[in-house]
């Protein structure tokens, strides 16, 4: 189903019912709702993005801390080499960062997508003058074949359309998902990188082109490291990581959260 499809589906259904936010379930007035989530809910969002890093004391859109090597190709935007826009601990179920991931993977949500899609934007957007914007191509790392099965859509692929419309930049699938099961029952490095491994394979990759490539989630940099390497082999001149979230330790994350 296309995304103009699905947005029109999700247009309709916010007429027919009442509003509520998708993360709490509060029902609200419509005028209440921003960006489609209550203000509630963006307040723990934003809250929990800026928690301070552990290592250099910056919240997760500016942390320069591990993920060393996600690019085979090392390119820098700004002072980065990758660009994470919060952090993500499983553990910790209580928080609006898990929920609104976990949402987004099993059921389709235009507002969740969106909302996702506009942090990215506004992080990456200083990052990439507007006159360098279209040197670029958005993509993004598909799920397994596995987990569209079961829930019909991929919410990379619905993320970065958005964020494509919202900055003017280029998308294109650029890879195809070959192997692998969703990494999610992996908690290793090792286990992470042999599932990955041979799991994609690229699809018209211009050559030379610039790419910036998302995923909603680093881990371990297992995913990440595997496409960009695909890219890079199949002509890519430069693979720059985006990610809605990085995980850390929920030890990390506690003592952070102090």
């Amino acid at each position: 189903m296309s995304i103009m499809i699905r947005h029109l589906l999700h247009t309709l259904a916010g007429i027919i019912g009442e509003k509520r936010c998708p993360l709490c379930s509060a029902v609200l007035p419509p005028d209440t709702l921003q960006d489609g989530l209550c203000p509630g809910c963006l307040a723990r969002l934003a809250e929990e993005a800026s928690i301070p890093c552990a290592g250099c004391g910056c919240p997760a859109s500016s942390c320069h801390c591990g993920n060393t090597g996600l690019s085979p190709l090392h390119i820098f935007l700004g002072d980065r080499t990758w660009l994470a826009h919060t952090w993500y601990c499983a553990e910790d179920p209580d928080r609006v960062t898990e929920k609104l991931l976990l949402a987004c993977k099993r059921k389709y949500s235009y507002t969740l997508s969106c909302h996702i899609a506009r942090s990215m934007a506004a992080d990456l957007a200083p990052l990439l003058p507007k006159e360098k914007r279209k040197d670029w191509i958005l993509t993004y790392a598909p799920r397994s074949s596995g987990g569209y099965a079961r829930h019909g859509f991929d919410q990379c692929e619905e993320i970065v359309r958005q964020m494509g419309a919202i900055l003017g930049i280029p998308v294109r699938q650029m890879l195809r998902r070959t192997g692998g099961a969703e990494q999610k029952t992996m908690e290793t490095t090792r286990q992470r990188e042999a599932n990955i491994a041979d799991a994609f394979e690229a699809v018209q990759v211009p050559k030379g082109c610039r790419v910036l490539l998302f995923d909603d989630i680093i881990t371990t940099g297992a995913t990440m490291r595997s496409a960009g390497h695909v890219l890079a082999d199949a002509g890519a001149g430069a693979v720059f990581p985006l990610a809605y979230a990085k995980t850390v330790h929920p030890k990390w994350r506690t003592k952070n959260s102090e």
